[in-house]
């Protein structure tokens, strides 16, 4: 530590924690992360478990993108019911997400 109190890292320290923070932002779970890890500093991991876990990867990337367009549907049938009517009244999405809430809304079930 230094004199101040703070934690001193060495360069290979860094190095592991920059390999993290790039397999998080790619999408690795932690397990993966530990996984990739051990790839990296010499243990042999098949590589069907690698290509496994990418593709189990790439299988939520695409479901969340799936889950994403539905959403943006929704939004923007929202905005257009929302855009609809004069200035002052009341807006029809509030009404119908409150509905929704109570559970008097089977529709958008």
């Amino acid at each position: 530590r230094s004199p101040a109190g703070y934690r001193i890292y060495g360069d290979a320290a860094l190095e592991r924690l920059r390999f993290i923070r790039a397999a998080q932002n790619s999408g690795f779970r932690l397990d993966d992360i530990a996984a990739l890890l051990e790839l990296r500093e010499g243990r042999d991991i098949p590589r069907e478990e690698v290509r496994a876990m990418l593709t189990d990867r790439l299988a939520d990337v695409r479901r969340r993108l799936s889950e994403l367009r539905v959403l943006e549907r929704a939004l923007k049938r929202s905005l257009d019911a929302c855009t609809q009517g004069g200035e002052g009244e009341s807006c029809p999405v509030v009404h119908e997400i409150s509905l929704t809430a109570s559970g008097r809304n089977k529709k958008a079930r």
